[in-house]
């Protein structure tokens, strides 16, 4: 009878309070959660055909930046909603869903380039726009652990963006090959680096 009670109990704690219910659940769990539900997401970077070239690997590069743009947006965005619900701050929360949705939707675009054409400066500029629309995220929330590495990234993914745009004219050679590889390399490096740092925001902030 006392074990019914004390379960009615908890129920009528998380109808009443559900936030209190989620706030206490670990760090670790949520991010478990966070990887296993955006598993699902990371299935369309890579389920979507076979690559125009393979010529340096930079198209594998380059799906590889957005799968970690598309990790550290959630990552980020993860972490605010879930402090955000405690909060109930509704519209930031809003805000962060969106800014989320749009920077899915850009890079997942940005992949798909790699399967219909060998330039891959419509990728590029997939994933700067939504580099851009992250600073900005970071910015509304004022995040300013993540503002140096931010603005570094996507200086480095702007100065890249503007070299493969006058390269587009050219016609592709062995040459062409190894500067469009050069510039996907140092995007990865950036990615990977503003990834991890990211994620040590995310999880210290939680």
């Amino acid at each position: 009878m006392q074990k019914i009670d004390q379960n009615k109990n908890k129920v009528g704690n998380f109808s009443g309070n559900p936030f209190n219910f989620f706030g206490k659940i670990t760090i670790e769990n949520r991010f478990a959660l966070a990887v296993l539900t955006f598993s699902f997401i990371i299935i369309w970077f890579f389920n979507i055909g076979e690559y125009k070239t393979y010529i340096y690997n930079y198209s594998l590069c380059l799906s590889l930046v957005g799968v970690l743009f598309g990790l550290q947006s959630f990552f980020y965005c993860f972490t605010q909603i879930t402090n955000n619900l405690k909060a109930k701050n509704w519209f930031t929360i809003g805000i962060d869903t969106l800014f989320h949705l749009l920077q899915l939707i850009l890079l997942i675009s940005g992949v798909k380039e790699l399967t219909q054409r060998t330039d891959p400066f419509n990728t590029i500029l997939f994933i700067f726009y939504a580099a851009i629309i992250f600073f900005a995220q970071i910015y509304i929330n004022k995040s300013y652990k993540l503002f140096k590495i931010t603005i570094i990234t996507t200086t480095i993914l702007a100065l890249v963006t503007s070299i493969f745009r006058l390269l587009q004219t050219y016609t592709p050679s062995s040459y062409l090959y190894l500067i469009w590889a050069l510039g996907s390399y140092a995007i990865l490096t950036c990615a990977c680096i503003l990834f991890f740092n990211v994620v040590k925001f995310s999880t210290e902030k939680m």
